[in-house]
């Protein structure tokens, strides 16, 4: 997966949909967002797997295009 994430960071940034940035860093992020939702999600919590995966989205793709993590 690690490798994947990597790849599709780097065709993005060379395509110019995403912004400049260090893309394994970018995509341990990511991953770590992914993984870690097991350790705290709870099927009758407040929001829903869907709603939770959209906000996942939107955060991974909306940082992804502004480049607010560059240095």
């Amino acid at each position: 997966y690690e490798h994947r994430i990597q790849d599709l960071i780097m065709e993005g940034m060379a395509a110019g949909v995403w912004a400049k940035g260090d893309f394994k860093v970018l995509s341990y992020a990511i991953l770590t967002m992914c993984t870690a939702v097991a350790i705290w999600f709870k099927p009758e919590g407040r929001l829903s797997k869907d709603e939770i995966a959209r906000m996942y989205e939107e955060l991974i793709i909306g940082g992804l295009r502004s480049g607010a993590y560059s240095t």
